[in-house]
């Protein structure tokens, strides 16, 4: 009986410990019509992508466009969004640090921020990715996280 309970104490502790953070996701149809790209010449389209990284994944990335809290990205998704060219900035929180990304953008073009998992103290921190050629071949394999 005291091994049954051992093992069944085990079992729920490690599971606990592999969750992952989620996020609600877009229907397919709309994320395949996010991945197509920008349709108004006018605007920019930036695309916020956390890469699907084990390390770290329990933890939610808030992220903020130009001062409006977009939502949360969990491990493999993505937000995108359409705006004046000029000049934007892309926060990104965790629960232990923010960063910040502030860019220049042109009408026509599109612009891939890239976060990832940094160690931190108590929890994952987030953090820039370079991605300096990317394009929308980045985005395979992640899902547009639901407004």
């Amino acid at each position: 009986m005291r091994k049954a309970t051992l093992l069944l104490l085990v079992l729920v502790t490690s599971a606990g410990c592999a969750t992952t953070a989620s996020v609600p996701v877009a229907p397919p149809l709309d994320d395949v019509a996010a991945k197509r790209g920008l349709s108004d010449q006018t605007k920019s389209r930036i695309y916020v992508l956390r890469r699907g990284e084990y390390k770290g994944s329990a933890i939610l990335f808030r992220i903020a466009v130009d001062g409006l809290i977009a939502g949360g990205l969990a491990p493999a998704t993505y937000r995108y969004f359409d705006v004046e060219p000029g000049t934007h900035k892309v926060l990104a929180m965790s629960n232990e640090n923010e960063e910040v990304r502030e860019f220049k953008t042109e009408a026509g073009r599109e612009y891939f921020v890239v976060i990832g998992v940094r160690f931190g103290t108590m929890t994952a921190r987030v953090g820039f990715d370079e991605a300096p050629n990317a394009d929308r071949e980045i985005l395979r394999g992640s899902q547009l996280a639901k407004e």
